[in-house]
């Protein structure tokens, strides 16, 4: 058991170091959209960390309303319910929508205390020269 679980991780990450390597690959950046918002050029912090509770409120509702169509299919098809593919989602979907949730307090409270507290810089940047031909 312990031999599957180390292929599993050496297989996960040889795949994130490729997709890290080829970055301006479509694969690697639909693989890294689900990072959330990037600040803005001349944005505040307080809207950015709003931007930021809006896209971890998403998620929590998209687990929401995964566990509402979960629970209709089992509801419909009671057979569902005791394979191991619905349990498997099930128990993801807890994980998620514990994350999402958690996050979206986070941010909250996050945001709270920039727009009561104080300190809302705006966000600029320092642009980098990248050369693409590296010879």
């Amino acid at each position: 058991m312990i031999e599957k679980i180390a292929i599993f991780y050496v297989a996960v990450f040889t795949l994130l170091i490729f997709l890290r390597i080829f970055w301006r690959s479509k694969i690697s950046m639909i693989a890294f959209s689900w990072i959330g918002p990037f600040p803005g050029e001349g944005e505040s912090l307080s809207s950015f960390k709003l931007r930021k509770v809006k896209y971890s409120l998403n998620w929590t509702l998209q687990f929401i309303y995964l566990f509402g169509v979960l629970f209709l299919l089992a509801t419909y098809s009671p057979w569902v319910e005791n394979t191991k593919i619905f349990l498997v989602f099930v128990f993801a979907s807890t994980i998620g929508l514990g994350m999402a949730a958690l996050a979206t307090i986070g941010f909250f409270i996050s945001w709270c205390k920039t727009k009561l507290v104080g300190l809302d810089p705006t966000f600029e940047f320092e642009y980098i020269e990248i050369d693409d031909d590296p010879a």
